[in-house]
């Protein structure tokens, strides 16, 4: 599912993008692979992360990917990536965002 919001206010020029897997597995599992997947965006992309109890926060401070951040929420039976694309990166969204969705699905379309 994708889904184009741009935010009103000041930020307006960045876009929105949600990424929704569906999966099959319980909800440690599924939290042990969203993790699993960040990591996976820090050792290939530079990415940095942090996790509360309910969400893990991702974003590029440098590189090619710098100006992309968001969140991945895991639920008991989805997982749902929202991404945020400043500017610099609207040129290139859709390569952006399709590199992510296939990661998401190899991730947990096992």
């Amino acid at each position: 599912m994708l889904s184009d919001a741009t935010p009103p206010g000041p930020r307006s020029a960045i876009v929105a993008c949600e990424i929704l897997q569906p999966h099959r597995f319980d909800l440690p599992e599924a939290r042990r692979r969203a993790e699993a997947l960040v990591r996976r965006l820090q050792n290939e992309l530079g990415a940095r992360w942090s996790a509360d109890s309910s969400r893990l926060r991702f974003n590029f401070p440098t590189g090619g990917m710098k100006g992309l951040s968001g969140t991945i929420t895991v639920t008991t039976d989805s997982v749902v990536v929202d991404l945020r694309l400043t500017p610099t990166l609207h040129a290139t969204r859709l390569s952006v965002e399709s590199r992510l969705r296939g990661v998401v699905h190899e991730t947990f379309a096992a």
